[in-house]
């Protein structure tokens, strides 16, 4: 049987349920997809995960949106920047300010970013597009989404998670920890699946 939203979701007498894993029916099982996405998502990070979008700087401005399903930084390439822009932690970035504590006016040469909002080290003199490379949060499984790449590729490690949750829910440490282990196992597995897929890119200049 194929894994989706409702093998996963439903009632005690569905095979492959995690309520029939369990052998309960009173689970808040929603809540429990939703910890166990959110688990996976804090842990993992795949090309199936992987987004690109454009973003632009307004002249004037030293700091722009990123986008509401944004996880992870991969890259940002300005438009005519001869190569991906230099990327400093927070707390190293270097603002150009003037005795106002007002950004200086300039072209960016670095950026950092702090929750969900990348910060340049000055103020565009122009509108700045370019290209970001990030890792995105996958729309919730739902009726509507019944499948996604972890259904497909990585079906154990879900399923995992949500017993982990289950158990939890139930008081039950003992099972709970036992399947936190094998869920940890297959998040292993997942990244080295991730790797391997990248073996044999050819990547110029290396």
């Amino acid at each position: 049987m194929a894994i989706n939203w409702t093998t996963l979701t439903g009632p005690k007498s569905v095979s492959g349920s995690v309520a029939n894993y369990v052998n309960r029916s009173d689970l808040p099982i929603n809540d429990i997809l939703t910890e166990a996405e959110a688990l996976i998502y804090q842990d993992l990070r795949t090309d199936d995960m992987l987004v690109r979008t454009n973003i632009t700087l307004l002249e004037g401005d030293a700091s722009a949106a990123l986008p509401a399903d944004y996880l992870s930084l991969k890259t940002f390439r300005p438009y005519n920047y001869d190569g991906p822009m230099f990327y400093v932690p927070p707390d190293r970035l270097v603002e150009a300010l003037d005795r106002n504590g007002n950004h200086s006016s300039g072209t960016p040469s670095a950026f950092s970013v702090m929750g969900k909002t990348m910060r340049f080290d000055v103020a565009a003199d122009r509108d700045m597009s370019g290209v970001l490379f990030y890792y995105a949060r996958p729309a919730p499984l739902s009726a509507s989404n019944e499948t996604n790449f972890l259904t497909e590729k990585f079906p154990s490690l879900l399923r995992y998670a949500m017993l982990y949750f289950a158990y939890e829910h139930m008081k039950d440490q003992a099972l709970g920890q036992e399947y936190m282990a094998k869920y940890a196992g297959q998040l292993r597995s997942a990244r080295a699946v991730d790797d391997l897929n990248k073996m044999g890119m050819w990547f110029p200049g290396i």
